[in-house]
């Protein structure tokens, strides 16, 4: 497979170009995928969910995209959903795992050297569609946010930040809630919930109170069966905006934003036949996020290049391998611009897509101006801080850059170490 133009955004001329690398062998069934720095390398790894085999697949970047063989962790029943994140307070990442077929969470604590301890199960008889970390009491800790599609709720777990999880609350969800994310909409600091519900066509959006409880959902119709959820400033106005994949639509959604956490504007885009996930991410450097949807039906990821008019231009399809279920974007050849990879499913295998782009990323320009200065530790410290002088969210679990010069230290999370960075810079 050769490359594949992705297009030419903004003024500069950049160009995205995106070139199949390898297919890194997976487990049996490949449906879900992270990209973490597991061993504090570096570099970003990658975490798969293996749904026919019970088990999570780590493959280590040794740096340049080059991946070791995968080593094998057993979960529980029929693994499909997975986060990365530090629980238990060590500063090194741990994996956790929802097991669809026996309702429970497997948490698997990291060395720091890629490998971790067997698998302890935290949660039972929750129904475990998707998961996601946050701190939503903000006591430092992350917690774990369960979305139970049969049982039509969510479920809010306190973390007591050594990788254990007792139940905070309980919340009633519209029919499906398959997708699920702690975001800041509002940026009050407090971390809100956002939530994707299948059945229903909707997208929830609860506010926090920043002691784990939430106010009553507000709710926006998104497309025909949302899938998948991210919140990230896709239209390039500094404000958080809702991306939604509609499976049965063939189309991904934007909710746009405003300062107050409401989700004033709906458009929707064509993709490719039935997406299951869709990511936002600057693939060309102009600081404005480009959209990547992957599409279960024809075995293709669609690009939808940003216009900087709170728009974007139609869909290029590329191939990847079959029955793709999941997406995920992250540098993992250490050239600071975002790859991506997918899971495919049907041939327990992953595609591997570098960003052999003709452009440059200054680290630390997120303004992509050409320089670094003040005007770029404003955009991340309002950002990651929300403006209040406090990390929030942010220490902990870091914050979807819509830049790719975000990343200073490029350990594949935008945190207060990346503000630090660019203040050094600035200085320089």
């Amino acid at each position: 497979m050769g490359a594949i133009l992705i297009g030419i955004l903004g003024q500069s001329g950049a160009r995205a170009t995106i070139s199949f690398s390898q297919n890194p062998q997976a487990g049996m069934g490949p449906i879900a995928v992270e990209a973490c720095d597991l061993n504090r390398n570096g570099h970003a790894d990658l975490v798969v969910a293996n749904f026919l085999e019970d088990s999570v697949s780590v493959l280590l970047n040794r740096g340049g995209a080059s991946f070791q063989a995968a080593s094998d962790f057993s979960v529980g029943v029929a693994p499909s959903a997975l986060a990365a994140g530090d629980v238990s307070g060590d500063g090194i990442p741990d994996i956790l795992v929802g097991n669809s077929r026996d309702n429970t969470i497997s948490v698997l604590l990291g060395t720091g050297e890629g490998t971790f301890a067997t698998a302890v199960s935290a949660v039972a008889n929750v129904g475990t569609t998707a998961i996601a970390l946050g701190d939503v009491n903000t006591d430092g800790r992350p917690d774990l946010i369960v979305a139970d599609r049969n049982n039509d709720r969510i479920a809010v777990l306190a973390g007591d930040g050594r990788g254990r999880f007792t139940s905070l609350a309980t919340l009633a969800t519209p029919s499906g809630p398959v997708a699920v994310t702690v975001c800041d909409l509002n940026r009050d600091g407090r971390p809100d919930l956002a939530v994707a519900a299948r059945d229903a066509g909707t997208v929830s959006i609860r506010f926090g109170n920043g002691r784990g409880q939430f106010a009553a959902p507000i709710d926006y119709t998104a497309g025909p069966t949302p899938v998948s959820i991210q919140v990230v400033d896709v239209t390039g106005d500094r404000r958080f905006d809702v991306l939604v994949a509609n499976e049965q639509g063939d189309t991904v959604t934007v909710l746009e934003g405003n300062d107050l956490g409401n989700l004033t504007r709906r458009k929707s885009y064509s993709v490719g036949g039935a997406p299951l996930s869709a990511v936002a991410d600057d693939m060309n450097g102009d600081g404005i996020a480009d959209i990547i949807a992957v599409n279960s039906f024809d075995d293709t990821v669609s690009a939808l290049q940003a216009t900087g008019g709170s728009d974007f231009e139609a869909a290029v399809d590329f191939q990847v391998g079959t029955t793709p279920l999941d997406v995920a974007a992250a540098d993992f050849n250490d050239d600071g611009k975002p790859d991506l990879v997918t899971v495919n499913f049907d041939e327990d295998n992953l595609s591997l897509l570098l960003n052999t782009g003709d452009y440059e990323v200054l680290r630390g320009d997120l303004d992509s101006t050409g320089q670094v200065d003040v005007a770029d530790l404003e955009l991340l410290t309002a950002e990651l801080f929300d403006g209040d002088g406090d990390a929030g969210l942010a220490t902990a679990q870091g914050f979807v850059a819509t830049s790719a010069g975000a990343d200073v230290n490029l350990d594949t999370r935008i945190t207060a170490a990346d503000v630090v960075g660019v203040l050094l810079l600035v200085n320089r």
